[in-house]
């Protein structure tokens, strides 16, 4: 009797036969047809195995090789769709060093940016002139200075008035205020104009590198309830209420370029054209993304006649005819016959979704003021703090030079030449 019996596996009827004779001839009790089957069939055909007829229990040797074999295919099977995955998968490269100095020097360049940004208007536009009786009245560049400290440090108005003070020590600010007097602030319907043209202001350093935009919208709660009717339940309900930040963000850096603020219930669709038209003032468009709630004929003829090329996904109802709108029938054709085109234009939407988490996370997703017009403020100074933060990382990462003084003043040349 020989030392050892090689089997090979193999799908052919006459291998499984020549396999079951040799096992018998050798006299190897346990080797039956059936089990000589179940090898064939449960191996692959380039595994290899050796049975030695010494061993006490030679069952058990074969069921152990058939284990380990199995454990080896199923490793290597595994190996294999992870180096799949890993070459499929798209990655995104990051330079730590210039990222990590922007992160750490933060707030130092937030600051000095947001003072050279108040500095840059003229003392008419920031003092109110109006008689009054009283106390003197805080200048405008000062107020917005300390509500836009007390939004981004994220503290409570009486733990900010510690930063007022070394604001004051600084010579930023001329004296200490009080809490309430910023708190009163937000209040004020002035403000709402001055920090709308302050995010456009901050916006246009990124004119360069900017070509591509998106445009959504996202809720932000409230500590105001309203009383609503449940028709399932027939019974009134408190619900929370809501404000709804519309935004227009160039992609490349995620610079909010144009900005409106409604109420929570307000409809997205025709708060496209305006936001941009305002972004079309001082930005050259490429393309331009919306989700299908922006979807509409004028909608994508506006964009087209600013320059832009409009990728809108369209509803599974929408109809080819054009009505007078050109660029409809051009952009269904390309949606429905060129998607993988379309849909790589129409990720960079995308992008917008990543403006709103990150504010939310880093500046809080629950507003703090209880009035509209003080909620309003609230949220343009979250917009006016996340754009200079994009400043302070586009300064860093990607060298683009800022100058607001300059920025300012090309700005209000255009608005009132």
């Amino acid at each position: 009797m020989t030392d050892a019996i090689e089997v090979f596996p193999s799908n052919s009827k006459e291998r499984i036969t020549e396999v079951q004779t040799t096992l018998l001839n050798e006299e190897v009790a346990y080797a039956t047809k059936t089990t000589a089957l179940e090898l064939v069939e449960e191996i692959e055909p380039e595994a290899i195995f050796t049975v030695d007829p010494k061993e006490d229990d030679p069952e058990a040797r074969v069921s152990q090789t058939i284990n380990e074999i199995k454990e080896d295919l199923s490793a290597e099977a595994d190996t294999n769709v992870k180096k799949i995955i890993q070459k499929v998968k798209k990655t995104y490269s990051q330079h730590w060093h210039e990222y990590n100095l922007a992160q750490t020097n933060e707030k130092n360049f937030v600051l000095a940016l947001l003072e050279e940004l108040l500095d840059s208007f003229e003392d008419a536009l920031i003092l109110d002139q109006r008689p009054r009786v009283g106390r003197p009245q805080i200048p405008l560049k000062e107020k917005i200075y300390c509500m836009t400290l007390y939004e981004y440090f994220g503290f409570s108005a009486r733990r900010t008035v510690s930063d007022f003070e070394l604001s004051r020590r600084a010579g930023i600010i001329s004296r200490k205020y009080h809490y309430n007097s910023i708190l009163n602030g937000f209040n004020d319907p002035r403000i709402t104009k001055i920090l709308d043209e302050l995010i456009t202001i901050t916006a246009l350093p990124l004119r360069i590198v900017e070509r591509d935009f998106a445009i959504d919208s996202s809720g932000f709660s409230t500590s105001r309830f309203e009383q609503w009717f449940n028709i399932r339940t027939q019974k009134d309900q408190k619900i929370r209420q809501w404000k709804k930040m519309h935004v227009i963000i160039g992609t490349k850096t995620q610079v909010v370029t144009s900005v409106k603020i409604t109420a929570g219930t307000s409809p997205d669709c025709p708060e496209l054209i305006p936001l941009a038209e305002q972004t079309h003032q001082f930005f050259t468009m490429e393309n331009f993304t919306a989700d299908k709630a922006y979807l509409s004929r004028e909608n994508l003829q506006i964009i087209a006649s600013l320059g832009a090329m409009p990728f809108i996904p369209f509803k599974s109802n929408s109809a080819r005819a054009q009505k007078g709108y050109p660029i409809w029938g051009v952009m269904w054709k390309m949606f429905h016959e060129n998607q993988d085109v379309f849909m790589e234009n129409y990720h960079r939407r995308s992008l917008v979704e990543s403006f709103f988490g990150a504010t939310k996370k880093k500046l809080g997703g629950h507003l703090k003021t209880l009035n509209d017009t003080s909620q309003v403020n609230e949220l343009l100074l979250k917009c006016l703090i996340h754009n200079l933060i994009v400043l302070v990382h586009a300064m860093i990462e990607l060298g683009i030079p800022v100058d607001l003084n300059y920025c300012a003043d090309e700005f209000y040349t255009h608005k009132y030449p």
